[in-house]
């Protein structure tokens, strides 16, 4: 238990959702270790090493880490990326072949994968999202792994980014319903938890505390869904927030841009 503790704790050092991905689940017995170094490919800040120990006794035996978008804590929440076209990120390794694999809501526990091979010099993956048999309206979980032929495998994985990659620069906590409440405690609230330094949300005028009751136009409180909107968004975009502020509504105006870190969760 101590191992598997600290093996996720070093995945949520690459960023929130990130998690190891071993074949346990399944009764096999592949295992990884992860660590995360500073620094990468193309100004990124974060690079994920992978040490996949890939072992034989079940149908398919794996072994990596995968990413999830949804809400922290959440997994298998599914969320809505329809507005993305395609998944981009960065390898380097030993000249392997392994998969990317996206798993969906309607798909169940049945990913579908798309191979690439991590060479020795760091090289940039694009995938579409139709490659995967979908529209990204409903993405519960990415992994990268090594599968399924046994052995030892090892590679490093950078810069995953989900459709433009822009940055809107803010962090939100979704606030329950207070049972038996009445007011703004009665239903439930996205309020601003965190604002980073000279983000385009912090320019804008975004203030801590401010409660989010749509983006780009929609009615939304939910955190997953602002991400796979902004994730369909240019860089350069304008893009309307509505907030209330002391009681009264206002909409910010929020030019996106794109940032160096495109690990999503960080």
């Amino acid at each position: 238990m101590r191992e598997r503790i600290a093996l996720e704790n070093e995945a949520r050092k690459f960023g929130r959702g990130w998690m190891p991905d071993e074949d346990g689940i399944l009764k096999g017995n592949s295992n990884v270790q992860l660590k995360v170094v500073d620094g990468g490919p193309d100004h990124v800040q974060k690079t994920l090493l992978l040490s996949c120990n890939v072992k034989p006794g079940i149908d398919y035996p794996f072994a990596g880490a995968m990413y999830s978008p949804g809400v922290a804590l959440e997994t298998w929440h599914p969320v809505d990326y329809s507005g993305i076209k395609s998944i981009s990120f960065w390898t380097r390794g030993d000249g392997h072949k392994y998969y990317a694999c996206m798993f969906n809501a309607s798909r169940g526990l049945i990913p579908a994968k798309q191979g690439f091979v991590a060479g020795k010099d760091w090289e940039l993956h694009t995938i579409p999202i139709s490659a995967f048999g979908t529209n990204g309206h409903d993405i519960t979980l990415i992994s990268f792994v090594a599968t399924p032929e046994p052995g030892k495998y090892q590679f490093e994985l950078a810069g995953l980014t989900l459709g433009s990659g822009s940055w809107l620069g803010v962090h939100f906590v979704r606030l329950p319903v207070i049972p038996g409440s009445s007011g703004r405690f009665a239903t439930e609230q996205l309020v601003v938890s965190k604002l980073e330094n000279d983000s385009p949300a912090a320019r804008a005028g975004l203030e801590l505390n401010d409660r989010v009751i749509g983006f780009s136009n929609e009615k939304t409180t939910d955190p997953s869904r602002i991400a796979g909107i902004l994730a369909g968004l240019d860089p350069g975009t304008t893009v309307p927030i509505q907030v209330v502020r002391g009681g009264q509504e206002r909409v910010l105006e929020v030019r996106l841009e794109k940032h160096p870190d495109r690990v999503p969760g960080r």
